[in-house]
């Protein structure tokens, strides 16, 4: 699928998962709100990546969206982490405006395996981390990864494919429509849950 063509699929299911919320409650306990936070800031990412790679005076921010990635997946692991992993305690630490600068305990390769193993995703979360952690981390932090898409032989400027663009965007979406199934099972409406997840199932695929 041409990159314009998944560009407005991803709009469409943004708007879908923008309209739901909108349907859900909010439930009132840390753990919950927390939880609901994180989720929310993953779909409104995935809509910047998507925005960012609408060329602007012929040229997508492609640096711009793939630095997004990996506050994307972080974020949806901890949502998942607080909302089912973790006990009260950590619950309570993390939430503690005093503990905010500190690391995340456990690190996210860890963390990844529990939210994985404990919502019996049969190894995909985990298995993204692998394939993708250390490339996340390039594009965020400006790794080699990143510094190649922005050189050609006789110019710096965006050299990314369309195939490395439409990787991201897919990426990106799929995390959105996961994030917002476990919003909305966490609202308590299992049915706008089981619509996202049942978007969400084409992207969990290789694009080809």
């Amino acid at each position: 699928m041409p990159i314009a063509e998944e560009i407005a699929q991803a709009r469409a299911h943004e708007h879908w998962i923008w309209d739901s919320a909108a349907e859900v409650g909010v439930v009132a306990d840390v753990r919950r709100r927390f939880a609901g936070g994180l989720l929310y800031q993953v779909i409104e990412n995935a809509g910047a990546v998507r925005a960012l790679l609408v060329a602007v005076d012929g040229e997508p921010r492609y640096g711009s969206a793939a630095a997004l990635i990996r506050p994307i997946f972080e974020m949806f692991v901890r949502a998942l982490w607080i909302n089912n992993c973790a006990d009260d305690a950590e619950v309570a630490h993390v939430s503690e405006p005093a503990n905010d600068d500190e690391a995340w305990n456990p690190r996210i390769r860890a963390m990844t395996q529990l939210v994985d193993d404990r919502n019996a995703l049969g190894g995909r979360l985990i298995g993204l981390h692998g394939r993708y952690w250390d490339a996340f981390c390039s594009y965020a932090h400006g790794g080699l990864r990143i510094v190649g898409r922005r050189n050609a032989d006789d110019f710096i400027g965006n050299v990314a494919t369309e195939g490395e663009m439409i990787e991201i965007i897919r990426f990106a979406t799929l995390m959105a429509l996961l994030a917002a199934s476990v919003w909305f099972d966490i609202a308590g409406n299992g049915e706008l849950a089981r619509q996202a997840t049942a978007r969400a199932a084409p992207y969990w695929a290789p694009q080809v």
